[in-house]
Formats: structure tokens, C-alpha cells, sequence
């Protein structure tokens, strides 16, 4: 099953809204909206600012979109207190999502990720891995998009969010 996502990008008087799938919006809709940059500037002599960021919003179908935290790995398991492999995985995939902004991840950025956590992370974690991610798509934590891709549910992302920033 393909999730679509929703993103509303605005540049000067212009919007473009739309709904895609992840792979979509993340390799086609950049050049739509480079595009577009290039037709606006042609008819209003305006120079892009390439530092400046769209004046843009990610829906909340988007994980991370408004749900933005600026913590390290290292942080995040010091909040959730992740002892167990699965508990530094739970961290790792609250990273990718909340402070990478990613949809969904695949089995290795999950790894190098809780690697990050240094004093957490123990070398057997990583030969425990396939476990870990087993037991938490088995748990209903995790969801298995396809062969080693996964994603935060949405319900287990929004208790994730207040557990790591309570003001949301």
C-alpha cells in the first residue's frame, strides 16, 4: 500500500499543492519547483535567495512536518532512556523522522543512525538488528513498508512526539 503525502510550497504570489506519493515528492517535485523559480524570476526580474528557505508547509500527513525537534541521537535516547536494542531503534527512528524529516527509512539508516548514540549503542545491537525490527513491526510500533523500508506509525509518532517535546 502506497501513503500518499500532502505539501503546500507558496514562492512569492504562486502555490503549488500537492498530494504524491513519498517517491514523488521527494525526486519530482523539487524539479517542478526549480521550475517554477526559473519561470518567476523570468517574469518578475526576481533573484532566489538559494539560503532562504520556501515560505512552504508540510501537511500533517508528513512525518515530521510540523513535528520538527532539534536533538541529536545521543538526546533522544537520553529521553526515551533506550537501554535494549529495540529501545535505541525506537530512538534511531525518532531521529529520522522528527530531525531528518524522513518518511520512511531503510534497515541501514536505522543501524548508522543508533550508532551515533555512543553511549548507548553496544556492537551487538547490530547483530540483533533483524530482531529488534522484527519484534517492533510484531508489536505494531514499526510498520514494514517492503523488503528492510520502514516507517513510524502514526499513532506511535504522535505519542514519540509528546514523550521527546511535551509543548506540542
Amino acid at each position: 500500500m502506497t501513503t500518499n503525502i500532502s505539501i503546500k510550497l507558496s514562492i512569492q504570489s504562486f502555490t503549488v499543492e500537492c498530494e504524491a506519493t513519498e517517491h514523488f515528492i521527494v525526486t519530482e517535485l523539487p524539479k517542478v519547483v526549480e521550475s517554477l523559480k526559473s519561470i518567476i524570476g523570468q517574469q518578475s526580474g526576481a533573484q532566489f535567495d538559494e539560503t532562504a528557505q520556501l515560505d512552504g508547509e508540510l501537511s500533517d500527513s508528513f512525518p515530521g512536518g510540523k513535528e520538527f525537534i532539534d536533538l541529536s541521537v545521543e538526546s533522544i535516547a537520553t529521553k526515551l532512556n533506550s537501554q535494549t536494542g529495540p529501545e535505541l531503534v525506537t530512538a534511531a527512528r525518532a531521529y529520522l523522522t522528527f530531525v531528518q524529516r524522513q518518511a520512511s527509512f531503510k534497515r541501514n539508516e536505522i543501524l548508522n543512525t543508533m550508532k551515533e548514540a555512543t553511549s548507548f549503542y553496544q556492537m551487538n545491537m547490530s547483530s540483533h538488528l533483524s530482531r529488534s525490527l522484527k519484534s517492533l513491526v510484531k508489536k505494531g510500533d514499526l510498520l514494514e513498508r517492503s523488503d528492510k523500508t520502514y516507517a513510524i506509525r502514526d499513532s506511535k509518532r504522535k505519542d514519540l512526539l509528546q514523550t521527546l517535546n511535551p509543548s506540542t
